[in-house]
């Protein structure tokens, strides 16, 4: 099974676009640890700075939770079958 979160999936997105989102080294390694980092305010603040595509990725996620494909952690892991 593979795991990610919605903050992973936004900055896939945002790569293939060119925008490039590097975590500073204390934060590498940990899915949750890169997930808080990547949505706090002070960090890449990600719901503030692309909420479009944040609400993207959500309509998503909830379609593949509906659809079976994928399932969300109360953690904020979203796991793919």
């Amino acid at each position: 099974m593979k795991q990610t979160t919605v903050a992973h999936l936004i900055i896939k997105r945002l790569s293939i676009i060119g925008i490039k989102l590097a975590f500073p080294d204390e934060y590498k390694g940990d899915l949750l640890t890169e997930h808080d980092f990547a949505m706090r305010t002070d960090g890449f603040d990600l719901i503030n700075q692309y909420p479009d595509l944040f609400h993207e990725v959500c309509d998503e996620v909830d379609r593949m939770i509906e659809d079976g494909s994928c399932h969300f952690t109360d953690d904020g892991i979203v796991v793919y079958h």
